[in-house]
């Protein structure tokens, strides 16, 4: 599902509730896969690459790959599928866990940070093209 406003952008396709894609006033998109389930690591390299290729990385809109359920000892996502994704995409990746919390506060520090960072570009931009194009004063 696709809904496109000024302000938010909400692409979601749930397998279950697996994975969802936020991408939030146009400020960061956060993809969540299950390590325990190969099919929503699966549809991420599908689909949803596809779609961030297509919306995302054209505003140079900040991108984290987060893996839930860590804690689990049956993941059925390799370290190696991970390592190779994060490679040929330069996406980071952060393994968490709402279990046992693991790595929920650095995941979400980062998105914010990065968000953060993101939103105070955009808005340098627009100042500065804004000043551009206004007339001189006299």
């Amino acid at each position: 599902m696709i809904i496109e406003s000024d302000k938010i952008f909400y692409l979601a396709a749930c397998r279950g509730h697996n994975h969802i894609l936020n991408w939030l006033t146009k400020t960061f998109v956060d993809m969540l896969f299950d390590l325990t389930d190969k099919e929503s690591f699966l549809d991420i390299r599908r689909a949803w690459l596809k779609e961030i290729n297509r919306y995302a990385l054209e505003a140079n809109v900040p991108i984290l790959l987060v893996g839930t359920k860590a804690d689990s000892k049956s993941h059925a996502v390799t370290d190696t599928e991970i390592e190779m994704l994060k490679k040929n995409t330069g996406i980071p990746y952060h393994p968490v866990s709402a279990k046992n919390t693991l790595n929920l506060q650095e995941t979400v520090d980062n998105i914010v940070a990065r968000a953060f960072a993101h939103q105070q570009k955009r808005i340098a931009e627009e100042a500065a093209k804004q000043q551009r194009h206004s007339p001189p004063k006299k």
